[in-house]
């Protein structure tokens, strides 16, 4: 279709100022007005309160004005990366985050323990994709500076309660999970978690009349441990749940998506 071939318009811009926008990118012949970053956190897809006041209801508001005008409205996500602020990770982070591996801890603790002994030190030593230093052990998030590199293999100066959780006690043989993080600052789903979020980006879709995305950040559902199956399950969970036609495109294509992706 020729209408993929035609430039967009991303900015920044709210409920009060969604008429201005609007005005530009019907003035410079665009197809779709598309807002860089309207979420106060991916998973659940909450959009900013300074933005948009009026939450999801705003947006709908702002996505008619746009089709009022002849345009598409877009808005950008990180396909199924998961901020630290989202309901999946705070107050109660879901059993369903994304882990590298895990080991178990080797004594009781208590809540306010800032040094934590684990048996291995296996998942928690790797420095080179470890941007969050985080650990899931039950309904806590733990952060720590370091581990020993002989035994007994121990968390150093860890953060108790990290991201809004609740630091209590856990006892020896406990799991001490290991959580998936990236430098954007986010965890990950597992593969079960990653088709919820599917489907909460579906229902933001549909609830508010937006049909302009990007699978950016596509490659994030590698982490589900899924491979190129995925990636391809994702994009197509979201597809068949969308209720209107939806502009789509991505930041990686593999074999199943170019059949789906409308450009890239």
């Amino acid at each position: 279709s020729p209408l993929f071939e035609r430039s967009y318009m991303i900015s920044s811009f709210g409920e009060a100022d969604v008429d201005e926008m609007v005005a530009y990118a019907k003035r410079a012949g665009l197809f779709s007005l598309y807002h860089e970053g309207p979420f106060k956190s991916w998973g659940h897809f909450v959009l900013r309160e300074d933005q948009f006041p009026s939450g999801r209801a705003g947006m709908k508001a702002a996505v008619d004005k746009a089709r009022a005008a002849g345009l598409h409205f877009g808005v950008h996500t990180l396909t199924n990366f998961i901020n630290t602020n989202d309901p999946y990770v705070t107050p109660v982070p879901d059993d369903r985050l994304s882990l590298t591996g895990s080991s178990t801890l080797t004594n009781d603790i208590d809540a306010r323990q800032k040094d934590i002994e684990v048996r291995s030190a296996e998942y928690f030593s790797e420095q080179k994709e470890n941007y969050l230093h985080t650990v899931k052990i039950g309904k806590e998030l733990i952060r720590y500076k370091s581990v020993t590199t002989t035994p007994p293999f121990t968390l150093l100066d860890c953060q108790r309660g990290a991201f809004g959780t609740t630091a209590s006690a856990h006892q020896a043989g406990d799991i001490a999970g290991k959580l998936l993080d990236h430098s954007y600052q986010v965890f990950f789903p597992n593969f079960a978690m990653q088709r919820e979020v599917a489907t909460n980006l579906a229902a933001f879709l549909n609830e508010t009349g937006v049909d302009h995305i990007d699978f950016d950040g596509h490659e994030g559902a590698l982490a589900s441990g899924q491979g190129d199956y995925a990636l391809a399950v994702f994009a197509k969970d979201v597809l068949d749940q969308v209720t209107h036609d939806l502009i789509n495109g991505t930041s990686i294509s593999k074999t199943f998506y170019w059949h789906i992706g409308s450009y890239y």
